[in-house]
């Protein structure tokens, strides 16, 4: 279709379906320039990576006070027949100087109260924590193996951050059964 000489404002180009692709292309390039293409784009992924290798990383942060605390269980006492409350024992060591400001639970079925230092831990110091436990919900499943027992929040001039204190698998299976035996009473 040719439009009228007047109105050659209105052309309108009708493509052909039968365009060649891109592969099509490709192969009608002289090989020389084919050479050309595959070894630039080849140089510039090259470059990139040797790139990545040159640039200098980010410098790791600093640790955090988490990092140089360790709090460990060191007795789980058994609760008398028919009670619900039994007595843990905490061990706690840090690398700085951090304090020990508050607790919350990891396992549903139980409430936990932590007697707080009221003194900093300082570096090297051991300090023993008194935890009294109660087995509440006998109802929850139970937790799994590594599940954290508690969470100690601690506190530094630079910040607050959580603890996890995991009972090892030994502290773990006695837990489970002072929770069954509690909760079959």
């Amino acid at each position: 279709m040719t439009p009228p000489e007047e109105n050659r404002d209105d052309v309108v180009e009708v493509l052909d379906s039968s365009r060649p692709g891109l592969r099509e292309r490709w192969q009608a390039l002289p090989l020389r320039a084919r050479v050309t293409v595959a070894l630039s784009t080849c140089l510039v992924a090259l470059t990139l990576l040797a790139g990545s290798f040159v640039v200098p990383r980010a410098a790791s942060p600093a640790p955090t006070p988490v990092a140089g605390t360790r709090v460990r269980i060191t007795h789980v006492g058994v609760p008398p027949s028919g009670s619900p409350y039994f007595e843990l024992r905490l061990t706690a060591t840090a690398a700085s100087l951090v304090a020990i400001a508050g607790s919350r639970e990891g396992y549903t079925d139980l409430i936990l109260t932590v007697a707080l230092p009221a003194a900093p831990l300082a570096p090297g110091q051991v300090r023993t924590l008194s935890v009294r436990a109660a087995v509440c919900n006998c109802w929850l499943p139970r937790p799994r193996r590594g599940t954290p027992l508690l969470y100690l929040t601690l506190r530094t001039p630079h910040g607050q951050w959580h603890l996890a204190v995991v009972p090892t698998g030994a502290q773990f299976d006695q837990l489970d059964r002072i929770l069954r035996r509690t909760c079959t009473n």
